[in-house]
């Protein structure tokens, strides 16, 4: 069973793109499972959805050739999923 929930006002959780360092290969487009990437802007990743992305989700970022997607989590970069401990 997956612990992860949806990202929320009181529980931000959202790619940030690292324009110096992207690459527009498009592959976190591909992998998002969430929506949260506009495919119309493919294959530039353009964020339009930040709170379709769930916490602790980190297929985007693992997918990145240049690791150029940072995960947030509220103001500071995520250090991964700290939600329950048991799913990775």
């Amino acid at each position: 069973m997956a612990c992860w929930k949806r990202s929320s006002e009181d529980n931000p959780w959202y790619p940030v793109i690292d324009a110096a360092l992207y690459t527009e290969c498009g592959k976190c487009m591909q992998r998002c499972p969430h929506g949260v990437f506009d495919a119309a802007q493919a294959p530039r990743p353009a964020v339009i959805r930040p709170g379709s992305c769930v916490r602790g989700c980190t297929e985007c970022a693992d997918v990145c050739p240049r690791t150029a997607i940072k995960l947030m989590d509220g103001d500071e970069e995520a250090g991964g999923c700290d939600f329950c401990g048991g799913c990775f």
